[in-house]
């Protein structure tokens, strides 16, 4: 049988974590779910984050270029904090 919580999320600012409940899964709305132990295509997942990412380097001034990997993005940004 099939149980969706707990489960592994990710938000930008608190990072990897479980939450136990859909309430407190709703309480972040910026959370990617992780592809641990689910069928989720993780270049979709990627993507999503991607914009945010490209929103956080323009907001702290990080030059980044566009063709960028999620994971390279990720990398400039987390240098420059």
């Amino acid at each position: 049988m099939y149980k969706p919580y707990p489960k592994w999320i990710e938000t930008p600012e608190k990072g990897r974590f479980i939450v136990k409940t859909l309430a407190e899964h709703q309480q972040y709305p910026d959370a990617v779910p992780l592809a641990e132990g689910m069928q989720v295509n993780q270049e979709d997942i990627e993507e999503i984050t991607r914009e945010k990412l490209l929103a956080q380097a323009e907001e702290f001034g990080v030059k980044i270029d566009k063709r960028w990997s999620y994971a390279r993005i990720k990398q400039a940004l987390d240098d420059a904090r």
